[in-house]
C-alpha cells in the first residue's frame, strides 16, 4: 500500500487508544505531515499513541514532521523497515518497549533514533548520513544494541538522564561531533 501525498500536505497515520495490535505491513509512507487540526498538532507523520503495532516491510520517506514515526506508550516491533530523507526525527518513541530488527536510517534531519522513558531492543540496523545523533536515548530509558553500524553522523550515540546503554558488536565512523555522549540534560532526573 502506498499513502503518498502528491502536494506534500497530507497529515499520514494517527491511532489513539486501540484496542488491540496493530500491523503496518509493506506500506510506503511518502510526503506528509503531521496532524495539524482545530488548534491541535501531532508530532509524527504517523503517530500511534497507547497503540500497540508491529510495523515490518514498510518505508518511511520525504516525510515533513518533527517524527516520521512517534510512537506513545506503547508496545511496538520495527522490523525490515527503512527510513529516509526526513526532514527531522525519523523514529521518536517516549514511554514505550519495543524492538528495532534489520532496520535502515539514512539521510536524516535530526535524530535517526530517539527515545526517552523506554526500554528498546535493536539490532542489525544501519544508520547513515545523519545531522544530529545516530540513537539519542533520554530520561532513564534502557537501550541493549547489538550489531548497530553506524556512519557519518552529528553524535554516534547519547545517553541522557539516568539512562543505561550497552553496544554490542556495533561500529561508528565518521562522527562529526562525537561517537559517545553521557550527560545530564533534565536536572530532575539527578547528576
Amino acid at each position: 500500500m502506498n499513502i503518498h501525498s502528491s502536494d506534500s500536505t497530507g497529515q499520514g497515520i494517527t491511532l489513539i487508544s486501540a484496542k488491540g495490535e496493530s500491523l503496518l505491513n509493506n506500506v510506503f509512507i511518502d510526503n506528509m505531515r503531521n496532524l495539524s487540526m482545530h488548534g491541535w498538532e501531532l508530532l509524527g507523520a504517523v503517530n500511534f499513541y497507547e497503540s500497540d503495532v508491529i510495523i515490518s516491510n514498510c518505508l518511511f520517506s520525504n516525510n515533513f514532521s518533527e517524527d516520521a514515526l512517534n510512537i506513545m506508550r506503547s508496545k511496538f516491533e520495527l522490523k525490515n523497515t527503512d527510513f529516509k530523507n526526513t526532514q527531522s526525527d525519523a523514529f521518536d518513541g517516549d514511554f514505550t518497549t519495543g524492538t528495532i530488527v534489520h532496520c535502515s536510517f539514512h539521510d536524516i534531519a535530526g535524530d535517526a533514533i530517539d527515545i526517552s522513558g523506554s526500554d528498546l531492543k535493536a539490532s542489525f540496523t544501519t544508520i547513515v548520513n545523519v545531522d544530529d545523533k545516530a540513537l539519542s536515548v533520554g530520561e532513564k530509558s534502557t537501550v541493549e544494541a547489538i550489531n548497530l553500524r553506524i556512519e557519518d553522523v552529528g553524535i554516534g550515540v547519547a545517553s541522557k538522564d539516568l539512562s543505561r546503554v550497552s553496544l554490542n558488536h556495533t561500529t561508528i565512523s565518521g562522527a562529526k561531533h562525537t561517537a559517545l555522549a553521557a550527560f545530564t540534560k533534565k536536572a530532575e532526573y539527578g547528576p
